[in-house]
Formats: structure tokens, sequence, C-alpha cells
């Protein structure tokens, strides 16, 4: 175990006050990291609770690089900053087999450390079975110790398809992972996340919506370092991509960017076009990403573009899918480059010129706790298609009039030409699936499941997002050099492909409504809002458990209270979730067959 700690001193002193102790596994690069790093940026500029802040973390991997991004934060605060303390300690990294003999006393012995009425514990994701022994000890303390009090930040759901690790979870802990005491307090990064919670038994009072920060706009230096675009094609520039001089500029900035990328990147990655548009995935290829549905709309849309995936999949669970992605540019089955968002220096430019120079950013991902590739469109003033997921409701302020398109559903043919057995092998696969978590599900849960699965299988058309992602890959083919085939699906996807090329073929004013959807923005996530949010959230604690909290303290504290009126609503399917305790009912909340797609096989 070993500490690295700075601070900062500001013009103004100020008494020492209460401690923050973060806990997340890792920090490495990822999303969690991202928004850990970012809260605490929020933090350091605009609060002053807090006279020192200590980070505990599993393994050294990207501690360096978080405490530069830190230091480097430009936005020095007033006051004097706190002091930051980062601590490496193995015992907290992921230990999904662990021996409880071995991690228990050292992590008793670091936890213990931190204990006390001025100290707040910030775990993140501290229920997801990759350290079950650190769970278990830590609801021990809780427990034991109501003077401490802690934010429980849930990410992601182990009940949510995750079942391995919902098994490991569950051999290891002796109590309910959701204890319900008035020393915690639940934050979750979605409005889905906060009724699931409130259904499965956790009084309101005790359940907050803090959205992921985002830092609006691009840094100076992305301008200073890229010639291949000028002001007016800068993302939150004056006249960015907008009016008819700024669109002619915005265009020629678009083609620069497009010809950087085809001389830097050539065929190496992909087929790229640079006289074609270009649509931009941001994202990993990882299977809930549902990647060759991005490959088979650019397959049947009207209009030939180019559709860019920025980064390959790295996990050893993940390799497997994304090298089948990789393949298929390889093949030239799509127009466009795979895997080129950590090479772009190659090219002269950054992430920030990538994302301003697509012409639209498409989304086909299935499952996200909170989704950044929905707020980039935002940020960078690009058109956005997407796949509509459940984590968007409430969030239609943010779109209005903007131009995006959201669909519910990509339909294909059960059968293809070399394989007439899709459906049946579609129905083994899934049946085999359902065998597998049998035993970790309620029996109403699994009934309900088989009865998704005869609503899905015997439709006349498939679902394309239900399929094993060996068949998307053969669809996708398909769609390439069978020209029926390919008119087929798209008179399946009528819509989509209309609204596709409309956001492709359509000279937009990028400029409409930026400065009122600029503050939209910043009251859902900017630091300000971030770092007002936590203290409102610190100042609940002492609230007794039983009191009917009022709409606008189950929301985000910096929402508008008319639109938290709205979401503070548990819909009437999540309002009553059977079972004895949150376990079990978040357990049946998230059986759907959604969950169990054969992308996460």
């Amino acid at each position: 175990m070993h500490t690295a700690s700075w601070s900062h001193s500001g013009s103004s002193p100020r008494a020492e006050t209460e401690q923050l102790v973060v806990m997340h596994y890792h920090l490495k690069p990822g999303g969690v990291t991202s928004v850990i790093r970012d809260d605490l940026k929020a933090l350091r500029r605009y609060s002053t609770r807090f006279g020192r802040i200590t980070v505990l973390t599993g393994s050294d991997d990207g501690t360096s690089a978080f405490r530069k991004a830190l230091e480097d934060d430009a936005a020095r605060p007033a006051h004097r900053a706190p002091e930051l303390e980062i601590l490496v300690a193995p015992e907290l990294e992921y230990h999904e087999e662990p021996e409880p003999g071995e991690l228990l006393d050292p992590l008793r012995r670091l936890l213990r450390r931190f204990l006390g009425d001025q100290t707040v514990w910030w775990v993140h994701n501290y229920h997801l079975g990759k350290n079950p022994v650190f769970t278990e000890l830590l609801l021990e303390l809780l427990a034991a110790h109501p003077e401490q009090r802690a934010l429980l930040q849930i990410h992601d759901f182990a009940e949510c398809g995750r079942y391995h690790n919902l098994a490991r979870l569950r051999s290891y802990i002796t109590r309910d992972p959701y204890p319900v005491t008035p020393n915690i307090r639940y934050l979750t990064i979605n409005a889905r996340d906060r009724e699931l919670l409130a259904a499965a038994g956790i009084p309101a009072s005790q359940v907050w919506t803090l959205h992921n920060p985002v830092q609006l706009g691009p840094s100076p230096e992305t301008h200073k370092a890229n010639p291949a675009r000028s002001d007016a094609g800068a993302p939150g520039a004056p006249g960015a991509a907008g009016g008819t001089d700024g669109s002619t500029e915005f265009a020629r900035d678009r083609r620069a960017v497009r010809r950087a990328l085809a001389e830097a990147f050539g065929v190496d990655h992909g087929q790229f076009d640079p006289e074609l548009p270009m649509v931009v995935y941001p994202v990993r290829t990882i299977r809930r990403k549902n990647a060759f549905e991005a490959l088979l709309l650019n397959r049947v849309a009207g209009r030939s573009h180019n559709t860019l995936i920025t980064l390959a999949g790295v996990s050893e669970a993940e390799k497997r899918y994304s090298g089948l992605v990789q393949t298929a540019y390889r093949e030239g089955v799509v127009k466009g480059l795979w895997g080129i968002g950590d090479r772009l220096a190659r090219a002269g430019l950054e992430f920030d010129d990538l994302v301003a120079a697509a012409d639209l950013i498409i989304s086909t991902s299935i499952q996200e706790g909170f989704g950044y590739q929905f707020v980039m469109p935002l940020t960078h003033n690009v058109p956005l298609l997407a796949r509509r997921l459940e984590v968007l409701d409430g969030t239609d302020l943010l779109f209005d009039r903007f131009p995006a398109f959201f669909y519910e559903e990509l339909r294909v043919p059960w059968t293809l030409p070399r394989d007439h057995e899709l459906q049946a092998k579609t129905r083994r696969a899934y049946e085999r699936r359902l065998e597998r978590t049998a035993a970790l599900l309620p029996t109403t849960a699994l009934e309900r499941l088989r009865g998704e699965l005869d609503a899905l299988l015997n439709a006349p058309t498939a679902e394309f997002s239900y399929l094993a992602p060996s068949h998307q890959y053969e669809i996708v083919k398909q769609a390439e050099t069978d020209h029926g085939y390919r008119r087929e699906v798209a008179t399946l996807n009528t819509e989509i492909r209309t609204q596709l090329e409309y956001l492709l073929e359509s000279e937009l004013d990028r400029r409409t409504n930026l400065s009122e959807r600029t503050q939209h923005l910043e009251q859902w996530f900017g630091l300000p809002a971030i770092s007002a949010g936590i203290e409102t959230v610190m100042a609940a604690f002492g609230t007794a458990t039983g009191d009917a909290a009022p709409a606008i303290r189950q929301a985000a504290p910096h929402e508008p209270a008319q639109r938290a009126a709205i979401r503070a609503s548990v819909s009437a399917e999540r309002r009553f979730l059977p079972g004895d305790n949150p376990l079990e009912r978040l357990t049946y909340a998230f059986a759907r067959l959604e969950n169990l797609r054969l992308l996460y096989e």
C-alpha cells in the first residue's frame, strides 16, 4: 500500500472541514474513472465543504494520468482547494475468486483508518461482484458504525444481465446489498435507476440522481493544435457550423478532416472515402454497443457514407467481438475506419476534431448507464441518429428542436439465402441461455422471459439486436453483396432509412437554439451543477428515512422542478416489484429478454 498527495493553495485560507474518501477498484481509463475525475474537479473548483480528499484504489494503473488531470485543471478556485491523496491498496482491486481470509484483514485495516463522523465515504459500484469480500465488509462497517456517512453510487447493476457476477456476489455476502439506514444515500446516474431503487423498497429520501459530469466545449489547446479546422468550425465557437457563411466554412473543415484521415490511415484500418459523408460512432467496440447494427445501416442507407467506430474492445471478454467487427472492416464489408480513436495524432487531429467534423453521430447501443455518445452531439453541434434507450427518459428537453432521431428497433428477415435455420438456431441459443440463468431467477421472472422469447420468435421478422453476433455479421455481408436482400431490409426500416438520409443530406443550421441548449446542458451536466448537487445530497443526511420526500429531492438537485415532478413518478409497471428484499426485487426487474440478448454471450 502506498500513497501520493499534493495540494494547491489559493488566495483565501480556510479551516479544515470534512474529509471525503472516494473508493473504486481502479483508476484505469474508462467511464467510471472519468466520472470520478470530473466530480473531483467540480468539488475542487466550486465547493468548500471538504478540506481533504482521499482516493482509495486497488491498482497503480492510471493513477499518474488521473493525478495529472487534476493537477493540470486550468480553472483554479479562488478558495484553497482541498489536499488530494491517492492511496493504492491491492486488496481493493478486482478479486473475483477471492480467498476471504487473505483479503478480509487488510481490507478491514484499510477501511477502519477512515471511519469517523467527519468523514464521508463515496463508493462507486460497490456491489458488482468484482470484489465481494470488499462489499461484505463495507456493508458490515456501515451497519456497525451509524455515524459513518456513505454515498453509494451505482453505475451498473450485477442484476442487469451480469449473472456470473450476481452469482458470485450472492455466494459471498451475508446481507442484502441495499441497506436502508440513515447514514446511507444512494446515487444513480439516471432517472430509470432511481425509479427502480424506489420500487425495490429503498425510501425516496435516500435515492438521488446525480448525472455524470460533462465539461462543455473543447479545450483551447484543441483549436491551437489543429490547422485542419478554423475557429468557425470549432464546437461551441461563435458561428460554429451555422448560417450561410458558417455552414460553408464548416463543410470545408469537414473535408479537411476527412482528407487528413484518409492520408493517415489509408486502407489499413478500413476502406475510407474522403469524398463521402462521415458518420461517427464514438465508442469502444464492445458487445453492448451493438456495432454491427451501425454497419447494417451503412449498407441500407440510400446515400453512401463512411462509418467510423473509434476504439477497439480491449478486455478479454470483448476481444472476440471486437475482432469480428474489425474483420468486417478489413474485408471491405463497409466503408469507413475502425479503431483509430487512439491514433488520431497520426493525422494531426484530436478527438474533438473528429467528433466536430462528423456529418452525423450514431448510437446503436442496447444498454447504457449514462451514454456520453448522446451528449456529444449536443456539445459539438452534430446531428444524432440513435436507438432509443430507457435511460433517455426525461431528456426530451435537451433534444428539443435539435436534429436528432431515435428509433425503437431494426427489423430484418428471419431467412438468409445461405441459412434457412436462423430462427431455429436463435431459439436454441436463447433456451440454453435461460437454462443457465434459471437458478438465479424467480419463477415469475422465468415465465415472463419465456413469454418474451415466444413473442420475439413468432414475429414475422427478426429484431436485429437480439441475434447472435455471428448471425449479425452474416446479415451485414448479405446486405453488402445482395441488392435484393439489401432492398428488403431497407423496406422493413423505411422510417430509419429516411431519417438517416435526411440528417446526412440536410444543410442544418447547427447554431439553432445553441445558447438555450448550452444552458440546459450546464444545468444538468456542468461542473458547477455537479458540485451543487453533491452539496445538496450532503445536506440531506439526517433526514428521517421514512419521510415522504418531495419530487425535487428525488431528482438531480439542479434539475428544473417542473421536470423533476414528472420524472419522480414511478412508472406503473415498476410501482410494485415482487420479492422479499431489494436484491430479489431488482433481480426480477432486470430479468427481461433485452438484458439476456445473445450479444452478451
